[in-house]
C-alpha cells in the first residue's frame, strides 16, 4: 500500500480487494492442481509424487468474488483471462506475480458442453429449435439490391 499512498477508507478497501484476489489465487491453484490430477499429469510414477497428491478442496466460499465466479472458473463455461503487464522496472514484482497467476489459470481445464434447450411446444429432441447461428454458408444468395426510388410498390407515402 506504500506504493499507492492509500490511506483511511481507501486503504481498507484495498485490503479487501487484495484479500479477494488472494482467495481467487487459492481457487485457481486448487483448480489447476485438480486439472493436473484429472489429466494424469500427477500419478504415482511422477517424480516427487506424494501420496497426499489427491484432489484438493476448491475454496469458492472464501470470498464473494470467488463465490460469484464459481460457475465461470470451474463450471460449464469457457473463460478467458487477460493479464495486464507493465514494462516499467518499478513494476517488475507485480508483473512477475501477474504472470505466475496467469500461468496457474492457464492450467485450469473445464469440460464445457453446449446446453440444449427444449421448447415448451416441442418436447422431443428432433423438434428442438436450431441454434441462432450457423457455421455453414447461406442456403441461397440474398435478393439483388434495388435503389429505394426504383420500386413502384412502396412501403409508405411519398
Amino acid at each position: 500500500m506504500a506504493k499507492s499512498g492509500a490511506a483511511g477508507d481507501r486503504l481498507k478497501e484495498a485490503g479487501h480487494i487484495n484479500q479477494s484476489l488472494s482467495a481467487l489465487g487459492h481457487v485457481i491453484s486448487s483448480l489447476a492442481h485438480n486439472a493436473k490430477i484429472d489429466s494424469g499429469a500427477l500419478t504415482s510414477d511422477t517424480v516427487g509424487f506424494k501420496p497426499t497428491h489427491q484432489l484438493k478442496h476448491v475454496p469458492y466460499r472464501d470470498s464473494a468474488l470467488t463465490h460469484l465466479l464459481k460457475d465461470s472458473l470451474g463450471g460449464n463455461a469457457v473463460t478467458t483471462m487477460l493479464a495486464a503487464l507493465s514494462p516499467a522496472d518499478s513494476n517488475y514484482d507485480e508483473t512477475l506475480s501477474t504472470l505466475r497467476y496467469a500461468d496457474r489459470a492457464k492450467h485450469i481445464m473445464n469440460k464445457a458442453v453446449v446446453n440444449e434447450v427444449r421448447g415448451v411446444l416441442s418436447p422431443s429432441p428432433s423438434l428442438s429449435p436450431s441454434p441462432p447461428f450457423s457455421l455453414s454458408p447461406p442456403r441461397s444468395s440474398p435478393p439483388p439490391r434495388t435503389s429505394p426510388n426504383a420500386s413502384s410498390a412502396s412501403c409508405g407515402p411519398k
